[in-house]
């Protein structure tokens, strides 16, 4: 089996995104690798105590630093038992498999390791990120399936 030296987690916010995280922190440990996070966030502002998804275009209703602040202090809290530092997460406004895959290429990593809930029928016909960033990353994509609670 090839070893991997650098690879990229992406991760929601989701109570299954340890799980991700679990199984990346496992191969980067077995191969020494590097291992960074990256977290894609529609355009997002709060309506009260509500998050509101909006589009990028719409700048005005959103404030991108103030939000980038909150999803960082969430992913430090997620990635700090897998001893990732700050300097490793990234944050990014758009369409989440265009992002991973762009931030893949960027960085040269060699695996990508993303959650998948293995849904079928018309979810599947949809399509998930995980779909998405298979088929566009240039290295290779871990799927890792999600157990439900």
């Amino acid at each position: 089996m090839k070893g991997y030296s650098n690879i990229l987690v992406a991760v929601d916010l989701s109570d299954e995104a340890e799980q991700v995280l679990e199984e990346a922190a496992a191969l980067a440990a077995r191969y020494q690798a590097e291992i960074s996070v990256i977290h894609v966030a529609h355009a997002l502002t709060f309506y009260g105590d509500f998050p509101y998804y909006a589009s990028p275009l719409d700048s005005e209703l959103y404030n991108q630093e103030e939000i980038r602040k909150i999803l960082f202090k969430e992913l430090d809290k997620l990635a700090e038992p897998f001893d990732i530092t700050r300097g490793s997460i990234d944050v990014r406004f758009g369409y989440p498999p265009d992002e991973i895959v762009a931030k893949a290429k960027h960085d040269h990593a060699d695996l990508i390791v993303v959650g998948s809930h293995g849904r079928h029928g018309i979810r599947l016909l949809l399509g998930s990120t995980a779909n998405s960033v298979l088929h566009h990353a240039e290295c290779n994509v871990l799927a890792v399936r999600i157990v439900e609670s």
